[in-house]
């Protein structure tokens, strides 16, 4: 069986240091009021090509791009991949409904012990927001408890959640 370990984050990796996240938007406008005045990023780049603004908040950076006609590959909207964590899940969502922003996912607390919800941006990227140090720690879940139904070895605990310190 093949042991899946998380690698420590410092471990350099070939292509450098992670960057930016960029995004396809079908109007710039639209996007970059959404992401600064809904979800407070800041815009730290903007005008120097057409269709395309970089900005920075929470630790992130975002690049929004609105692809030239005849591009390959470059669809607008679908899963982002892109997670953030919030102290409070349910006031996040009271904001983003003020603001009218459609919401995916409700906040509500999953099996595999996240409490967790998502929303979707003007050109319906999916965000998903969780609220950290809810629900079953990593070490005390199941597999039972996370899928539903035991394995065959009846496994107490996912591997690659446990930290290597706190393995046996």
């Amino acid at each position: 069986m093949t042991q899946h370990v998380r690698s420590p984050s410092q471990q350099p990796l070939i292509v450098g240091t992670f960057d930016t996240v960029g995004l396809h938007v079908r109007d710039l406008d639209r996007s970059l009021a959404f992401y600064r005045d809904v979800l407070g990023f800041k815009v730290v780049e903007e005008g120097m090509m057409e269709g395309y603004a970089v900005l920075e908040g929470g630790g992130l950076r975002l690049a929004l791009h609105v692809p030239v006609a005849g591009e390959v590959g470059r669809e607008v909207g679908g899963v982002s991949g892109i997670t953030f964590s919030a102290p409070d899940l349910d006031e996040v969502f009271l904001v983003l409904e003020r603001h009218g922003v459609p919401v995916g996912d409700a906040p509500e607390e999953k099996p595999w012990g996240v409490r967790s919800g998502s929303f979707y941006d003007p050109d319906g990227h999916e965000f998903l927001v969780i609220q950290k140090g809810w629900g079953a720690k990593p070490e005390t879940r199941t597999n039972e408890w996370v899928s539903g139904t035991k394995n065959k070895y009846d496994d107490p605990v996912v591997e690659h959640d446990v930290p290597p310190e706190r393995r046996n």
